[in-house]
């Protein structure tokens, strides 16, 4: 019978140069079929648990097993095949009465080249930006929607292929809650770990970012990855 195990499991955050422990030595095991009610607090390490049982970042100490393998040490298209065997529905839905999921959400693309190459591809209604750089040293000075008239009261998500710093899309963010926004989230085809050193995780204008593991290494608990990419 598949099984879900932990085995003192703990997941820590430092924050000011000191650890923060979302969750500590955590032990539990679930059976197939079997119903698990996780009750407590706001910051209780709720969704702390189910992001490490789901593999979405990784503990710091202790183990997750999945029918007895250690899903820490599955990479590629083998953490693929095992996450998929179980699936997590989040709770935030965020949804507008008498409107569709394609209704509540917006799309947006941080330029027009990224318009051009997606926009046939999804079926969902998008704006785009225009950048104006400063010409001597090639830095975003302010970013223009092209319909801001589309946003308000809307969930959005920015879509691209690639965030280093994510510098532009702290730009889309801004611009896009100046025109009322309401949740913003971030998908990117590939992320890079300079992801870090950027704005995107800190600033609190993106709620949430998901990418592939194509070229991600790193965990934070903002970031999803949502498939394989190197399978």
């Amino acid at each position: 019978m598949a099984e879900i195990r932990l085995e003192n499991v703990t997941k820590r955050y430092i924050e000011e140069k000191r650890p923060h422990y979302a969750v500590r030595e955590i032990s539990l095991s679930v059976e197939q079929g079997e119903f698990i009610f996780l009750i407590g607090s706001s910051g209780a390490g709720k969704s702390t648990l189910l992001q490490l049982i789901g593999s979405e970042i990784y503990p710091d100490e202790g183990v997750v097993y999945l029918n007895d393998v250690n899903i820490a040490r599955l990479i590629g298209p083998w953490r693929t095949r095992a996450t998929r065997s179980f699936g997590i529905v989040n709770q935030q839905c965020q949804l507008i009465r008498k409107r569709t999921i394609g209704d509540n959400l917006l799309l947006c693309y941080p330029d027009e080249g990224a318009a051009k190459r997606y926009s046939e591809l999804l079926d969902v209604e998008y704006i785009f930006c225009i950048k104006h750089r400063d010409w001597r040293t090639g830095k975003i000075e302010r970013l223009e929607l092209t319909t801001p008239e589309k946003v308000a009261g809307r969930n959005v998500l920015i879509v691209d292929d690639i965030c280093s710093r994510g510098g532009t899309f702290t730009h889309t963010a801004r611009a896009l809650k100046n025109a009322g926004a309401e949740d913003i989230y971030l998908y990117v085809s590939h992320c890079e770990n300079t992801i870090f050193d950027g704005l995107v995780l800190t600033d609190g204008l993106i709620c949430h970012v998901f990418t592939t593991d194509s070229i991600y290494r790193g965990e934070h608990e903002n970031i999803t990855i949502i498939n394989g990419g190197r399978e």
